[in-house]
C-alpha cells in the first residue's frame, strides 16, 4: 500500500513492522525465531506501571521469540509528546515506537 508518505513507508517495513508486533499485534507472531537477531527496538512510553511495566515484563519473551532486543525508554508524561515529535520530525530515528 503506497500512502504517499515516506515516513509511513519506512515505518511499515523493517523495524516499524517489528515495533507493531511488539506493541500488541501478537507477541512474535509476525516474526520467525531469530529473524531479528542483533536488532534493538527502542520503545518510548511514559513513566509509571500502566504501560511501561507490561512492555518491560514481556520484552524478554519477545527477544526469545524473535531475537530482537526491546529497550523500553520511560519519560515523564509531560515530556512524551515533545520527545517523540522532536525525534521523528528531525529524522533522528532513535525512537522506533511510542505508546
Amino acid at each position: 500500500m503506497d500512502v504517499g508518505c515516506p515516513k509511513f513507508r519506512k515505518f511499515s517495513t523493517g523495524t516499524g513492522a517489528l515495533a507493531a508486533t511488539v506493541l500488541g499485534w501478537g507477541l512474535g507472531s509476525a516474526a520467525r525465531a531469530g529473524e531479528f537477531d542483533g536488532v534493538t527496538l527502542n520503545v518510548i512510553t511514559f513513566t509509571g506501571p500502566q504501560i511501561a511495566e507490561p512492555l518491560q515484563r514481556r520484552a524478554p519473551d519477545f527477544e526469545k521469540l524473535t531475537g530482537a532486543h526491546v529497550n523500553v525508554v520511560t519519560v515523564p508524561f509531560s515530556e512524551l509528546y515533545q520527545k517523540v515529535l522532536t525525534d521523528w520530525t528531525a529524522d533522528t530515528n532513535s525512537i522506533d515506537a511510542a505508546v
